[in-house]
């Protein structure tokens, strides 16, 4: 499931950005500033939700689309995991929306809060879900 990039290593022990890449239709994984590897799916627990507000801006102004918008955090070892994910929620986000993540619940959109730390399962259809706390 995940793929290394250049033959770059991954450290499970270091904090990851991760992405979703549009033109590889995967999510990318960024360590030390450089992306290491990419993947269909990934379970991780986050530490931040971070979005660069001025990217946001530029690509909004420009009608393009830039690399803005991370999950940060550490992966999890075990890449096969078999936790559950929560029913009826997930984590999204959309530039035009909104310069935030936002947590959906049963249709409705509440704010993330940048520093939230949850586990989330990155599925292969570019949505993140939510894990139950095992």
């Amino acid at each position: 499931m995940i793929t290394p990039f250049k033959n770059r290593k991954l450290d499970f022990g270091r904090p990851v950005s991760v992405y979703r890449n549009l033109t590889l239709d995967c999510w990318s994984i960024k360590q030390g500033g450089v992306v290491v590897a990419h993947a269909t799916k990934i379970w991780m627990t986050t530490e931040k939700f971070k979005v660069n507000l001025k990217s946001r801006d530029k690509g909004l102004t420009e009608g393009k689309k830039y690399v803005h918008a991370f999950l940060v955090g550490f992966l999890h070892a075990r890449q096969n995991s078999l936790l559950k994910v929560r029913q009826g929620e997930s984590i999204g986000y959309n530039p035009v929306y909104a310069g935030h993540f936002y947590h959906l619940v049963n249709g409705y959109k509440y704010p993330v809060l940048e520093d939230t730390k949850v586990k989330v399962f990155l599925n292969e259809q570019r949505k993140i879900l939510i894990l139950e706390n095992q």
